[in-house]
């Protein structure tokens, strides 16, 4: 089995739990890019009373400091962009599955996502386990 073989059935394998990262890093990129907004308004916003009076209103950030908590919003938001991307290429590294005939993505379906016994699905198949093990090796190197 070559590198690439367990590089492509780990992402399948995994392919859910991958998918289910993307989703909650994209909210997270969203709340931090909420975040930022509220630090890039050119002021306070002030009601009609603050803005009648004559008092000065309190500030409760100081520019320098709303300066460093942008970029540090803007690297949490770079790092998790980064995350996203190395997902989505494990994503599609998984997606080789799909030019598997329809058995054997059957096959790969009951093995990894169907909490069954190695042994139940390679018997279901029609395989002992160590030869469907050896199947699908076989046939995922021949589509990469």
């Amino acid at each position: 089995m070559t590198g690439l073989t367990k590089l492509v059935i780990d992402s399948y394998r995994h392919k859910y739990e991958y998918q289910k990262s993307i989703d909650r890093l994209t909210l997270e990129i969203e709340v931090i890019e909420e975040e930022m907004m509220g630090l890039t308004h050119s002021g306070i916003e002030l009601t009609e009373e603050q803005a009648k009076s004559p008092l000065p209103m309190p500030t409760t950030t100081s520019p320098s400091h709303s300066n460093g908590r942008l970029l540090d919003l803007i690297e949490k938001k770079t790092e998790k962009e980064v995350q996203i991307d190395a997902l989505t290429l494990s994503l599609q590294q998984a997606d080789v599955v799909k030019k598997l005939s329809v058995e054997d993505q059957r096959l790969l379906q009951d093995l990894y996502h169907s909490c069954r016994s190695a042994e139940d699905v390679a018997g279901d198949h029609g395989y002992s386990k160590r030869g469907m093990y050896k199947h699908i090796n076989v046939v995922i190197e021949k589509v990469l």
